[in-house]
């Protein structure tokens, strides 16, 4: 997906008709942060771990030395039948032996301490994602922002308009004696206001454009196309998916493989063992005192049949820190009813002044038709006139701040419950 925007975005130097959508600036935004590079690490960690634990499925072995001197020895005080001296062991003993062992049954401690990896990479990786999420916000603002000074400027750019083509019928009127001239000169002085503060609209968003590319790391021309985010009504009805609340089914899981890891710590385990060398004298064989091979082979088990309550205390423990994360996921689902109740307030609220925006400008437009043609017939001053514009172009610009103040709360809404 990342690629695929990258592709798009390159050559939008050339094509300055292309536009660019939030979604896309959220992706990319994301992609920038270095911390997206931990993930490949956990993982790798995690790897390791796992591969760590599957060898200890495999039998070990060992080389092992020893030598010793002793001062003392055990002697017999007679000569065996067939020997020419009374038997000893020797004061100097020595050994090498190579010794196996092989995990036949862990009681299934290998198996529960991999789930119980897995279950903290999971975790670890989804923590990324809820230190990621703010960043969607970041870039949601400077995206509005923008789109907001874009607004202003187009209802700028109206009204100039206006304004051009007022002073061209009112320089056709003065040349006939209708109007004065210093009425040009003053729709001429509203006209470089008009003129500065579009500039100053169009600093502020080449300023917010530059934040954008060094959020997302890309390079955008001045005149690309933002485009305005188009809301699912149906998304408003959605439960919150905010990476939180998966944060929290992860650290209860990893407290249900904790628990699983608790209970087989008591199961029996049984291993295999082997270990073959050279003794001198031969460690098996009480009378052998020359240089001998020997082996030795069996079967270890082991059980713990008490543990003072240990496993029930450890469960004890986990159940506390179940109800504790539970607890914070009431906490969270309840912050996330205020949100629901401050949005549904804000949205009606905004709704409401779209009508009387809309009702506004209406009247507006009405009256601006009106001094039109009142300024052209030269019935009115070009004051008069500049002063119902400048009420006209306040109405409009009111108007497209509520609209996209509808439309980025509505996205930031979706942004908090983790749905957009």
């Amino acid at each position: 997906m990342l690629s695929c925007l990258i592709g798009f975005l390159g050559p939008m130097h050339s094509q300055s008709d292309r536009s660019l959508s939030l979604r896309a600036c959220q992706e990319l935004a994301i992609a920038q942060v270095p911390i997206n590079s931990k993930k490949g690490l956990l993982e790798e960690a995690a790897q390791i771990k796992t591969d760590g634990l599957n060898a200890q499925r495999l039998p070990t072995i060992y080389w092992k030395a020893k030598g010793t001197v002793q001062s003392e020895t055990v002697s017999l005080p007679f000569v065996l039948p067939g020997q020419d001296e009374a038997f000893s062991v020797p004061r100097i003993n020595g050994q090498t032996t190579l010794d196996a062992q092989y995990l036949i049954y862990d009681g299934g401690m290998i198996d529960a301490t991999q789930r119980l990896e897995y279950a903290l990479l999971a975790k670890d990786v989804q923590a990324i994602q809820v230190a990621l999420h703010p960043v969607k916000e970041q870039v949601q603002k400077v995206f509005f922002g923008i789109l907001l000074l874009e607004a202003q400027t187009k209802v700028l750019d109206n009204a100039l308009a206006d304004l051009a083509q007022r002073e061209q019928n009112l320089t056709a009127a003065a040349e006939h004696g209708v109007i004065l001239p210093i009425n040009i000169k003053k729709l001429q002085v509203e006209a470089v206001k008009l003129n500065k503060k579009r500039v100053e609209l169009n600093g502020e968003r080449n300023s917010l454009l530059v934040l954008l590319e060094d959020l997302t790391g890309q390079a955008f021309p001045k005149e690309v196309v933002l485009q305005i985010p188009e809301v699912d009504l149906e998304e408003f009805n959605r439960a919150s998916q905010r990476p939180e609340l998966s944060l929290l089914d992860r650290q209860q899981q990893i407290l249900l493989e904790q628990g699983k890891l608790v209970e087989v710590q008591n199961k029996p385990q049984v291993s295999a063992f082997l270990q073959a060398g050279l003794g001198y004298a031969n460690p098996l064989n009480f009378f052998d005192t020359n240089l001998s091979p020997f082996a030795i082979a069996g079967i270890n088990f082991q059980w713990k049949i008490w543990d003072g309550k240990q496993v029930q205390k450890r469960k004890d423990w986990l159940s506390i820190q179940s109800q504790l994360v539970e607890n914070q996921r009431e906490n969270f689902m309840y912050q996330q009813s205020l949100l629901d109740r401050q949005y549904q307030e804000r949205a009606e609220k905004i709704s409401r002044i779209l009508e009387q925006d809309r009702q506004h400008i209406a009247l507006q437009n009405d009256i601006i038709q009106q001094v039109n043609a009142q300024l052209s017939q030269g019935t009115i001053t070009a004051t008069e006139y500049i002063t119902e514009l400048n009420q006209h172009t306040n109405a409009q610009l009111e108007l497209a701040l509520h609209e996209l103040q509808l439309q980025e709360i509505q996205i930031q809404y979706l942004t908090q419950k983790g749905i957009w």
